[in-house]
């Protein structure tokens, strides 16, 4: 029963495609970068 915890759920079908999935990692990357190009500026 250790294959159903797999950490792709999504294999199922039942959650979204990992695509949806590296949305919100690429939005919490965003905001980690973004503050840094104007700090290394105002720096």
């Amino acid at each position: 029963g250790s294959a159903r915890r797999s950490p792709a759920p999504w294999r199922s079908g039942a959650a979204p495609p990992p695509t949806t999935i590296s949305e919100p990692r690429i939005k919490k990357l965003e905001p980690v970068l973004l503050p840094e190009l104007p700090l290394s500026r105002h720096n």
